[in-house]
């Protein structure tokens, strides 16, 4: 640190994050945010069944 440049004290420190911390508070969410992007591709299809349980089994082919 340099010791010509006066420190800010513990309180004052304190404060300022209070006092930013209670702007951040107040301010509306969505002035920061951007827009979403749409989509760049078009993916991989349907919506695929995720949940769905398989029981293990030999195919017609794997016979």
């Amino acid at each position: 640190m340099n010791p010509h440049l006066p420190r800010l004290d513990r309180r004052a420190a304190i404060k300022w994050m209070l006092a930013a911390s209670a702007t951040l508070a107040v301010t509306d969410r969505g002035a920061f945010a951007a827009q979403a992007a749409a989509p760049a591709t078009k993916g991989y299809g349907t919506d695929p069944l995720l949940n769905q349980e398989y029981a293990p089994a030999l195919s017609g082919r794997s016979r």
